[in-house]
């Protein structure tokens, strides 16, 4: 593990060498979005290996995953800084992603998959120091699916999670950061119900109705990334590694099996 991380400080600090010649973007005015309360400038447009975002006003931002919606998810999710000082930034963030189980394939129930988070997020200013830590609250569902005329599963996963996510960020140089970010959970929990219906005869039908749910309150699971990133007039690149339990994208669920240790990847340009 040692080995790793070593290898990965020297390869950052080589790409971070060979790319120096760049202008600058870790500055007052153009600072680091992820994981912060920070919002892209006014009319600024970020386009990434993973989202296309835009600023309005220089405190709302919104965006969609490309991706995500060449699979067929609809998404979109928005950013807003409020009640905010120079030292002192606040900002509220939502989410939505949806995909009907039909478009994957004919044979798929038609019932909607969806997953709805929200955020709130502070960040304090430093000199060359920034910061951050974000609540985050996520619910993960399933439309109701008629399986045949005999059962009607409702709600077959119903999910509710939630997490925080403290960041700080460490402006080296002109051009380069290094961020450290974890995510540890605070609640999670999975519920069901279901619907059967039994047909005795031509005039008596009887509906059973079941439900069940799991709290999966033991321990606080997490994981913890470092990570290098280098900025420039347009051009931004993270590197880093990711160490402890894996926590599914947007929905936030961790994944408890094993502790895992996975890179962090992430490039985008910023107009």
């Amino acid at each position: 593990m040692v080995n790793t991380w070593r290898s990965l400080g020297i390869i950052c600090c080589l790409i971070g060498t060979s790319l120096s010649t760049g202008h600058a973007r870790h500055t007052d005015e153009s600072r680091i979005t992820d994981g912060t309360a920070n919002t892209l400038r006014d009319r600024e447009i970020r386009l990434g290996l993973y989202t296309a975002e835009m600023g309005i006003g220089g405190s709302i931002e919104f965006g969609v995953s490309p991706i995500l919606w060449l699979l067929k998810v609809s998404n979109v999710f928005v950013k807003a800084r409020v009640n905010s000082s120079r030292t002192n930034l606040f900002a509220l963030s939502a989410g939505a992603y949806g995909i009907n189980l039909r478009d994957l394939s004919d044979q798929n129930p038609d019932a909607l998959l969806y997953v709805i988070n929200a955020g709130v997020h502070y960040t304090r200013r430093l000199e060359k120091l920034s910061l951050s830590l974000g609540a985050i609250f996520a619910r993960v569902g399933l439309t109701d699916i008629a399986a045949g005329s005999d059962v009607d599963l409702r709600g077959v996963v119903n999910g509710t999670t939630g997490l925080i996510r403290p960041t700080a960020q460490w402006r080296l140089s002109k051009t380069t950061a290094l961020v450290l970010e974890a995510q540890l959970r605070l609640f999670q929990t999975i519920q069901a119900d279901a619907k059967f219906q039994d047909r005795l005869n031509s005039r008596v039908t009887v509906d059973t109705y079941a439900g069940g749910s799991i709290k999966m309150d033991e321990g606080m699971p997490a994981n913890i990334t470092a990570a290098f990133q280098w900025s420039y007039d347009h051009f931004n690149l993270k590197l880093g590694l990711q160490h402890g339990y894996f926590a599914v994208p947007l929905a936030g669920f961790f994944i408890e099996a094993q502790k895992i240790t996975i890179p962090v990847i992430d490039l985008y340009w910023r107009f």
